[in-house]
C-alpha cells in the first residue's frame, strides 16, 4: 500500500510533471528548484527519493539520450541537436556525449 500511495501521490507526480515539462530547456538545478517552489537542497533531497538520482546526473543522462535519438535525423545539425537538448555549449555536449557513449556525436551518427 505504500508504494501505491507514494506512485500516486499528488505532490509527487506535480514535482514529476514539472521536471519532465522543463527536461530539454537550458535550465540549471537551481532554476528547477524554483519551478518547484523548493530550496536547492529541498528540492535535491525530493529530487533523489523521487528519482534516484541526483539532479545533475539524471538531467544530463536524458538529454543525451535524447540527444541520440535526434542524431537519428540526418537533417539536423549537431549543433541544432546540442542546442534543442537543453545545452549551452557545443563543446560540453560533445564531452559528456563521447564520456557516455564511448563516441563522438558526429561519430555516432555516421555509425548509424
Amino acid at each position: 500500500r505504500d508504494i501505491l500511495t507514494t506512485l500516486f501521490d499528488p505532490l509527487t507526480l506535480g514535482f514529476k510533471s514539472i521536471i519532465q515539462a522543463q527536461l530539454y530547456q537550458e535550465l540549471e538545478v537551481r532554476d528547477y528548484a524554483a519551478l518547484t517552489n523548493m530550496s536547492l537542497s529541498t528540492f535535491k533531497r525530493k529530487f533523489k527519493q523521487v528519482f534516484d538520482d541526483t539532479p545533475a546526473h539524471y538531467l544530463v543522462n536524458k538529454r543525451l539520450e535524447r540527444a541520440a535519438e535526434l542524431l537519428g535525423i540526418p537533417e539536423k545539425r549537431i549543433t541544432d541537436v546540442c542546442f534543442e537538448c537543453g545545452f549551452k555549449e557545443l563543446s560540453t555536449f560533445s564531452k559528456s556525449f563521447s564520456r557516455k557513449f564511448g563516441i563522438a556525436p558526429s561519430e555516432f551518427r555516421n555509425s548509424l
